[in-house]
């Protein structure tokens, strides 16, 4: 599969928001799940593991523990589209990765 930055340089393949569901309807089942609890201080980690990359769902909380202070999303991927055909990938020259995610950002802004 093919995972592509979106335009406005926030999530992939059209996911916009922090949603399982929507990771779930939009990459099928995962092929590994695994749930981290820490308790002090109280974090919830989800990791999906999918063929060719994982996602990180991270819930934490600091004061309360009914309610979430923040919570956050991440790829991990070998190789990530900025466009159709621009690419960077795991083990790639940090000066070329810049180089091209600079020439994105050129032609957006």
């Amino acid at each position: 599969m093919k995972y592509t930055l979106n335009e406005n340089m926030v999530g992939i393949n059209g996911i916009e928001k922090i949603s399982l569901k929507e990771i779930i309807e939009k990459f099928l089942y995962p092929k590994n799940i695994k749930i981290k609890i820490e308790k002090d201080p109280y974090n919830i980690n989800i990791e999906l593991k999918y063929e060719d990359f994982t996602v990180y769902y991270n819930i934490y909380y600091y004061v309360d523990k009914e309610i979430p202070e923040f919570h956050t999303l991440s790829f991990s991927l070998e190789k990530l589209y900025l466009n159709d055909q621009i690419y960077i990938k795991v083990g790639e020259e940090a000066k070329k990765v810049i180089s091209k995610i600079k020439n994105i950002l050129k032609k957006i802004m």
